[in-house]
């Protein structure tokens, strides 16, 4: 796949970055894995070593002064996501940001302002919104094939693979926790099938028992005017577990192992089992890989092969952001 010549800037040197940038532009072709910044240039150094970066930076306001770039890829702590988008945005250059868009709902007006100045685009870094599964169950939601939906039940517990005691997850100020990590998963595929606009009440629960007090484990829930209710459960302690669970009136829709598709070019199953007759129906969609998904689509807006990021995309992740500080601050009040 072809997709033009787009020199990319890289913020930080995160180890989701090989995943999400590095080994999609391989086989996307045509970007350029031009540059990239960290807090110590030697870092920056070594990582470019590593990747076969081009040039690097000894600050991030250096990587942004160069007109080279075509867009940046922020992969910095939660913390400083908002800043960094304004600044990058501020400077011309089109972002493509780590999820959370941004910790707290007080950053969005000035990203609001900047974008508005300036005719760039910003993603969230959400790929699993970039695969057709999606619009697939919300065909089944509001075709009510099954009748009405009742609830939706979502776990998403994640054994990581290093220690984060030594990363940024472990630091409440820096948005650390299974919460501000894994709950945007959740929202945005509420918001893509029924929405969020009607949900009448939230609570958030966790005993805060990860290092310096973090959401090791969160549970949330939501309800909807009519009745629907919608639980999720995320954890970085319990055994792997990525699941979605939606009851209908006449039949039970589960969406099992959604992640997997971050790992490789995967297929991916949605079983739909009538109540009635106990009949098992699998959908089944080809092979694909979340992050090759996600980076073609960026790519194809920028190209003007796709149209421009609208504001509804936008809208829903400063949603997000408003909705997870609020389930954040009941679960904490609830302490």
């Amino acid at each position: 796949m072809e997709c033009g010549k787009l020199n990319v800037g890289i913020m930080g040197c995160a180890r989701i970055t090989s995943n999400v940038i590095i080994e999609p532009s391989k086989e996307l072709g045509g970007l350029s894995l031009y540059g990239v910044a960290s807090r110590s240039r030697a870092k920056a150094q070594e990582y470019a070593d590593e990747f076969g970066i081009a040039k690097v930076f000894d600050s991030y306001e250096a990587l942004l002064s160069d007109p080279a770039i075509d867009f940046v890829y922020i992969a910095l702590p939660n913390h400083v996501h908002g800043k960094w988008i304004e600044e990058a945005v501020k400077a011309g250059k089109h972002v493509f940001v780590e999820k959370p868009l941004c910790l707290k709902s007080g950053e969005i007006p000035s990203i609001k302002k900047a974008l508005t100045e300036n005719r760039v685009e910003l993603l969230e870094g959400l790929m699993i919104q970039h695969h057709p599964w999606q619009d697939f169950v919300k065909q089944l939601v509001h075709g009510r094939k099954y009748g009405g939906l009742k609830r939706v039940s979502t776990k998403l517990c994640i054994v990581p693979k290093y220690d984060y005691k030594e990363s940024y997850r472990s630091i409440p100020e820096m948005g650390g926790g299974a919460f501000y990590d894994l709950s945007c998963y959740w929202l945005q595929f509420l918001q893509h099938i029924i929405g969020l606009e009607t949900c009448e009440n939230f609570l958030g629960k966790s005993g805060f028992s990860g290092p310096n007090g973090c959401d090791w484990t969160f549970d949330a829930a939501l309800r909807y005017r009519g009745g629907i209710e919608a639980e999720f459960l995320c954890s970085f302690e319990m055994p792997y577990k990525a699941c979605h669970v939606l009851e209908f009136e006449n039949a039970t829709v589960r969406i099992k192992d959604f992640f997997r598709c971050i790992l490789g070019c995967y297929k991916l199953t949605v079983e739909i089992e009538e109540t009635d007759s106990k009949s098992i129906e699998k959908v089944v969609f080809d092979a694909q890989s979340y992050y090759i998904s996600q980076l073609k689509y960026f790519v194809d807006v920028l190209l003007g092969n796709k149209k421009g990021i609208n504001d509804d995309l936008l809208r829903q992740s400063f949603e997000r952001v408003r909705l997870m500080e609020e389930i954040m601050a009941s679960a904490k009040q609830g302490e």
